[in-house]
């Protein structure tokens, strides 16, 4: 419920030209947005994965940032690879 209450705000503060949605980091979230289920699932895996090197490897706080840090830059890259090959829907041919 939360998330629709700030999905419909988001949607009303801000403006369709908006200046700021062309920028790459935007650019980025909105294709991530995009695939969303499978940039979740994607999440979710990455997830185990920082647990796992937390435990074996180490547990600081510059590790923790370096394994955000590539997680997000994981998920931008999956999402852009989703959005160049979805398959693109057929024209309809004119007779």
């Amino acid at each position: 419920m939360r998330f629709l209450a700030l999905a419909i705000v988001a949607v009303w503060l801000v403006p369709r030209d908006w200046q700021g949605l062309p920028m790459p980091l935007m650019r980025a979230a909105i294709r991530c947005g995009e695939n969303s289920l499978a940039i979740y699932c994607l999440g979710v895996l990455l997830a185990l994965a920082s647990q796992i090197a937390l435990a074996d490897i180490s547990n600081g706080l510059a590790m923790q940032i370096a394994l955000s840090l590539a997680g997000i830059l994981l998920m931008i890259a999956a999402a852009t690879l989703l959005n160049s090959i979805r398959i693109k829907p057929r024209q309809p041919r004119l007779i």
